[in-house]
Protein backbone atom coordinates (compact mmCIF):
# COMPACT_ATOMS: atom_id res chain seq x y z
CA UNK A 1 0.00 0.00 0.00
CA UNK A 2 2.80 2.42 0.91
CA UNK A 3 4.61 1.72 -2.36
CA UNK A 4 1.44 2.38 -4.35
CA UNK A 5 0.91 5.64 -2.43
CA UNK A 6 4.42 6.79 -3.29
CA UNK A 7 4.06 5.73 -6.93
CA UNK A 8 0.69 7.50 -7.17
CA UNK A 9 2.19 10.69 -5.77
CA UNK A 10 5.02 10.53 -8.28
CA UNK A 11 2.62 9.88 -11.16
CA UNK A 12 0.55 12.87 -10.07
CA UNK A 13 3.58 15.11 -9.82
CA UNK A 14 4.87 13.97 -13.22
CA UNK A 15 1.39 14.23 -14.77
CA UNK A 16 1.62 10.58 -15.84
CA UNK A 17 -2.05 9.73 -16.34
CA UNK A 18 -1.27 6.60 -18.36
CA UNK A 19 0.72 4.99 -15.53
CA UNK A 20 -1.93 5.95 -12.98
CA UNK A 21 -4.72 4.21 -14.90
CA UNK A 22 -2.69 1.36 -16.42
CA UNK A 23 -4.34 -1.28 -14.19
CA UNK A 24 -7.78 0.29 -14.09
CA UNK A 25 -10.53 -1.12 -16.27
CA UNK A 26 -13.90 0.05 -17.55
CA UNK A 27 -16.04 2.27 -15.38
CA UNK A 28 -13.54 2.04 -12.49
CA UNK A 29 -10.95 3.87 -14.61
CA UNK A 30 -10.15 7.38 -13.43
CA UNK A 31 -11.52 9.83 -15.98
CA UNK A 32 -9.26 12.36 -17.62
CA UNK A 33 -11.40 15.21 -16.25
CA UNK A 34 -11.10 13.90 -12.67
CA UNK A 35 -7.35 13.50 -13.20
CA UNK A 36 -7.13 17.14 -14.29
CA UNK A 37 -9.11 18.29 -11.25
CA UNK A 38 -6.82 16.32 -8.93
CA UNK A 39 -3.78 17.78 -10.70
CA UNK A 40 -5.07 21.30 -10.12
CA UNK A 41 -5.76 20.55 -6.45
CA UNK A 42 -2.54 18.85 -5.39
CA UNK A 43 0.18 19.68 -7.88
CA UNK A 44 2.01 22.73 -6.68
CA UNK A 45 5.68 23.61 -6.96
CA UNK A 46 7.22 21.47 -4.23
CA UNK A 47 10.66 22.23 -2.87
CA UNK A 48 13.16 19.39 -2.61
CA UNK A 49 12.69 19.11 1.21
CA UNK A 50 8.91 19.00 0.70
CA UNK A 51 9.20 16.20 -1.88
CA UNK A 52 11.52 14.22 0.39
CA UNK A 53 9.10 14.75 3.27
CA UNK A 54 6.20 13.58 1.09
CA UNK A 55 7.92 10.31 0.20
CA UNK A 56 8.95 9.71 3.82
CA UNK A 57 5.46 10.52 5.10
CA UNK A 58 3.78 8.15 2.65
CA UNK A 59 6.17 5.38 3.66
CA UNK A 60 5.62 6.05 7.37
CA UNK A 61 1.84 6.06 6.93
CA UNK A 62 2.12 2.57 5.49
CA UNK A 63 4.39 1.51 8.33
CA UNK A 64 1.97 2.90 10.92
CA UNK A 65 -0.63 0.39 9.72
CA UNK A 66 1.69 -2.56 10.42
CA UNK A 67 0.70 -4.38 13.61
CA UNK A 68 4.28 -5.46 14.35
CA UNK A 69 5.54 -1.88 14.10
CA UNK A 70 2.66 -0.68 16.28
CA UNK A 71 3.97 -2.91 19.08
CA UNK A 72 6.85 -0.43 19.45
CA UNK A 73 4.26 2.04 20.73
CA UNK A 74 2.64 1.95 24.17
CA UNK A 75 -0.84 0.39 24.14
CA UNK A 76 -2.43 3.81 24.62
CA UNK A 77 -0.91 4.95 21.29
CA UNK A 78 -2.15 1.97 19.24
CA UNK A 79 -5.74 3.19 18.89
CA UNK A 80 -5.38 4.00 15.20
CA UNK A 81 -2.73 4.26 12.48
CA UNK A 82 -2.79 8.04 13.02
CA UNK A 83 -1.88 7.72 16.71
CA UNK A 84 0.83 5.18 15.88
CA UNK A 85 2.18 7.55 13.23
CA UNK A 86 2.15 10.50 15.60
CA UNK A 87 3.93 8.57 18.34
CA UNK A 88 6.50 7.19 15.90
CA UNK A 89 7.34 10.59 14.44
CA UNK A 90 7.72 12.12 17.89
CA UNK A 91 9.25 9.26 19.89
CA UNK A 92 10.67 6.55 17.60
CA UNK A 93 12.99 8.47 15.30
CA UNK A 94 15.83 6.03 16.11
CA UNK A 95 13.79 3.34 14.30
CA UNK A 96 13.05 5.59 11.32
CA UNK A 97 16.27 6.38 9.44
CA UNK A 98 14.34 7.92 6.54
CA UNK A 99 12.82 10.47 8.92
CA UNK A 100 16.15 11.12 10.64
CA UNK A 101 17.83 11.72 7.27
CA UNK A 102 15.49 14.58 6.31
CA UNK A 103 16.76 18.13 6.56
CA UNK A 104 15.09 20.16 9.36
CA UNK A 105 12.62 21.73 6.90
CA UNK A 106 11.52 18.26 5.72
CA UNK A 107 11.17 16.97 9.29
CA UNK A 108 9.01 19.97 10.10
CA UNK A 109 6.76 19.25 7.11
CA UNK A 110 6.33 15.64 8.24
CA UNK A 111 5.61 16.64 11.84
CA UNK A 112 3.08 19.34 10.90
CA UNK A 113 1.33 17.04 8.41
CA UNK A 114 1.09 14.29 11.04
CA UNK A 115 -0.49 16.80 13.44
CA UNK A 116 -2.95 17.74 10.71
CA UNK A 117 -3.79 14.10 10.01
CA UNK A 118 -4.64 13.70 13.69
CA UNK A 119 -7.25 16.44 13.36
CA UNK A 120 -8.66 15.89 9.88
CA UNK A 121 -9.52 12.84 7.79
CA UNK A 122 -8.56 13.46 4.17
CA UNK A 123 -10.24 10.22 2.98
CA UNK A 124 -13.50 11.47 4.50
CA UNK A 125 -12.93 14.84 2.85
CA UNK A 126 -12.44 13.23 -0.57
CA UNK A 127 -15.68 11.31 -0.10
CA UNK A 128 -17.54 14.47 1.07
CA UNK A 129 -18.12 12.92 4.51
CA UNK A 130 -16.58 15.69 6.61
CA UNK A 131 -18.84 17.90 8.63
CA UNK A 132 -18.27 21.67 8.76
CA UNK A 133 -16.53 21.38 12.15
CA UNK A 134 -13.89 19.07 10.66
CA UNK A 135 -13.20 21.52 7.86
CA UNK A 136 -12.95 24.33 10.40
CA UNK A 137 -10.46 22.25 12.43
CA UNK A 138 -8.31 21.74 9.32
CA UNK A 139 -8.34 25.47 8.62
CA UNK A 140 -7.40 26.17 12.24
CA UNK A 141 -4.52 23.70 12.22
CA UNK A 142 -3.25 25.11 8.94
CA UNK A 143 -3.28 28.66 10.37
CA UNK A 144 -1.28 27.49 13.40
CA UNK A 145 1.21 25.57 11.23
CA UNK A 146 1.72 28.38 8.70
CA UNK A 147 1.63 31.75 10.49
Amino acid sequence: RAILSILSAMWLLKDDYEQMVACQKGEAKLSRSTWTAIQELVCVDFTEPQLAALVVLLGLRGLSKNSEFAKLCPPSERRSPETVLSYAVNELQMYLPSLASLPPEGSNYVASTVRMLGQFSFPQFLQAENNPHSVWMLQSVMKVEDP
